[in-house]
């Protein structure tokens, strides 16, 4: 950087101020490696100071390309401090300068770029709930992966195609095809054994614990308990060796991620300590997370752990405890709420006011448990009018079926009886 500076001021030109822009993109790399966020958007917005002046007086594909990738830098830092408009702000840019460049120089390269412009705008459409435009975009972004994989087989393309797979699997979960997430991700898991094996690294061994817990995910949807436990036992010991060897936010969200997931295992065995152990584990790294690097994901994260502890809580008739934890990851999800609403976060509220209606039934307090399970019917009226799935069809079938239960501990038989017609109209599938 020191030497890029002094060329760039004794000898002011494109080139000069291109390698001055790519030290700076370097080092923002870095600080983000060392989760110094702040650091990382000062030095990609002086990198992208330097892209927009070569573009504007040295128009081409690769001042183009420059600039698109400075847009799609502090993009993914916009995403981190949960801008979502200004994120798909940049985004945008960066896909119409990503267009320009592959329909004029058709290539690898080119092509790379506008699939991950498409990932990145498909990202935010599953932010904004908007399925069929999320599908489009990482469909569009699919078929430019296949061909580059097939005309240029390498890690880096066998990479992208994985991404491709497993974006396009949790939208076929996100449509209730279990078969087809489970071919997509088996494909994704192909390849990321093979990248592993031939490139050990920390994005490879990271890509492949990735795709044992999305296969482990679909073991548990399949009651297969064994095959689960297994395959999250072999993504718990990468996560363990990349925290290890490469402590940063990331490698410590993973790990967090794999004790949650063999706790979950564990409750299933009714082993409560072990699972309480792992949990607690999740907890100590979300709050150590959630304390440097406050974001909406981290603050769900921290919300997980604290319905999970409140679970076992309830699990050891300890209810003052379950109730204060429970009442933590409310005030974590008001808030998301209230910043971002979409379907996901809007079901993180109705959950948080359920877990707290059965603490109220535990204490006979039938007005409160009332009014939390009212409260959570209007968010999943609302999520299954908007995005009509079997996960928020059996959500609202549920919270009829509560206030059902309610109706007739007051007495109102009749409309517990309309409350239960309901839930059954919608398993039904009527």
């Amino acid at each position: 950087l020191e030497i890029a500076e002094q060329n760039a001021a004794q000898f002011p030109s494109y080139q000069s101020r291109r390698d001055l822009s790519v030290s700076y993109n370097n080092l923002a790399n870095i600080a983000l490696r060392e989760d110094d966020v702040p650091q990382a958007k000062r030095l990609y917005t002086l990198d992208l100071e330097i892209a927009e002046q070569n573009a504007a007086q040295f128009p081409s594909y690769q001042s183009r390309r420059d600039l698109s990738v400075s847009y799609n830098n502090l993009a993914d830092l916009a995403l981190r401090e949960d801008d979502l408009p200004e994120a798909k702000r940049l985004y945008t840019l960066a896909l119409e300068i990503d267009e320009q460049n592959a329909a004029q120089f058709p290539s690898y390269q080119s092509r790379r770029d506008l699939s991950i412009s498409y990932n990145n705008l498909a990202d935010i459409a599953l932010r904004e709930d908007d399925l069929p435009e999320a599908k489009r975009l990482y469909t569009l972004a699919l078929e430019i992966r296949e061909q580059n994989a097939a005309q240029f087989p390498s890690y880096e393309s066998r990479r992208d195609l994985s991404v491709s797979y497993n974006k396009l699997a949790d939208i076929a979960l996100r449509e209730d095809n279990l078969p087809e997430a489970k071919r997509l991700y088996t494909l994704a898991l192909e390849i990321a054994e093979q990248n592993a094996a031939q490139f050990p690294s920390y994005q490879s061994r990271r890509d492949l614990s990735v795709s044992y817990n999305n296969l482990a995910n679909i073991a548990l949807r399949e009651d297969n308990l064994p095959e689960a436990k297994r395959l999250y036992t072999l993504a718990l010991e990468i996560a363990e060796q990349n925290a290890a060897q490469f402590p940063s936010y990331e490698s410590r969200r993973d790990l967090s991620v794999s004790y949650d997931n063999l706790a979950n295992i564990a409750l299933r065995e009714d082993d409560v300590p072990e699972a309480k152990r792992l949990y607690t584990l999740a907890l100590e790294i979300r709050e150590q997370n959630a304390a440097q690097f406050p974001s909406y994901e981290i603050r769900r994260d921290l919300s997980v752990s604290y319905n999970n502890l409140a679970r076992i809580a309830l699990r050891e008739d300890n209810l003052q405890e379950a109730k204060r934890l429970y009442t933590l990851a409310l005030e974590i999800q008001k808030q998301n709420a209230a910043q971002f609403p979409s379907y996901q976060i809007r079901r993180d509220l109705s959950v948080s006011y359920n877990n707290l209606a059965r603490i109220a039934l535990r204490e006979d307090d039938v007005p409160q448990a009332k009014r939390l399970y009212t409260l959570a019917l209007e968010i999943r009226e609302q999520n299954a009018e908007l995005f009509p799935c079997n996960e928020s069809r059996q959500d609202l079938a549920y919270d009829y079926d509560r206030l059902a239960e309610i109706a007739r501990r007051e007495g109102d038989d009749a409309e517990a009886e309309r409350l239960r017609a309901l839930a059954r109209k919608i398993r039904e599938g009527k």
